[in-house]
């Protein structure tokens, strides 16, 4: 078996440019855990990035990480997202890469294996930066999508059996004992009543939405301690949502509680 000489890995994003969200979930936190898994077995060097400010400064800061190692094998970890249905996991890697893109097959067919992940392939890039920018090769994982509770579902259940998958097609055995996957299902409230925000967003504050499907955010804000009255819950995609006299916003008991 060929072992790749990962020397970086990464998560994308940051607090303070988010990437993604969906189900409760943001896309640089569940990326961190699958980050910490990676490094755990091949130690290769962190180039994640905590302090761009804007998605710019974000890609320069880990390309400049990355190619500070030299010639090396890279690992990028990324979460997709849509709308709210679109599934799946794939890999990219730079067109004309023969290696990298063996590498990319062979990690999608056996994470989806393992999971039932839908197999949406190796794809070639030219264009995404991290992958054009970097010194050596680079591969850029996208694991499901964040929006999709079919996906985080798979990755709450088998975080640990697709991390896995991945490694050992790189060559290497995962630190981890198994059976202790870290993403827990959301859970959401149900009753109708007042709430308290318990956990502000990366920004500092929950956001309200003038439509249900959370894409149009109005000026209100609900920072951390705000209460709020919860008049009903509305699935979208499958995800409670909660309706305000303000707007709708999350129901995820991870960020809300109920006043008693």
């Amino acid at each position: 078996m060929v072992k790749y000489n990962n020397s970086t890995s990464h998560r994308g994003h940051n607090a303070i440019v988010p990437g993604a969200s969906g189900c409760g979930l943001k896309e640089h936190e569940v990326a961190q855990k699958i980050h910490d898994k990676f490094r755990a077995a091949t130690k290769a060097v962190d180039a994640t990035d905590n302090v761009g400010r804007t998605a710019n400064d974000n890609l320069y800061n880990i390309v400049r990480k990355m190619n500070a190692v030299g010639v090396s094998f890279h690992v990028s970890h990324h979460l997709n997202a849509f709308n709210g249905t679109a599934n799946g996991f794939e890999v990219w890697y730079y067109a004309g890469n023969t290696q990298a893109k063996k590498l990319a097959e062979e990690i999608c067919a056996a994470v989806c294996k393992v999971t039932g992940w839908v197999n949406r392939g190796a794809k070639a890039t030219t264009s995404l930066y991290v992958i054009r920018a970097s010194t050596g090769s680079a591969i850029l994982i996208e694991w499901g999508f964040v929006d999709s509770q079919k996906d985080m579902d798979i990755m709450a259940n088998k975080m640990d059996e697709a991390v896995n998958a991945a490694l050992e097609v790189m060559g290497y055995k995962s630190t981890s004992t198994g059976g202790n996957n870290t993403v827990a299902k959301a859970k959401y409230a149900t009753d109708k009543g007042w709430y308290e925000v318990i956990k502000a967003g990366s920004r500092g504050y929950e956001p309200v939405f003038d439509d249900k499907e959370r894409k149009s955010e109005k000026v209100t804000r609900f920072p951390l301690g705000t209460r709020v009255y919860f008049h009903e819950f509305i699935k979208v995609n499958g995800t409670p949502v909660a309706r305000t006299s303000m707007g709708y916003m999350t129901a995820n008991l991870d960020y809300v509680k109920k006043v008693k």
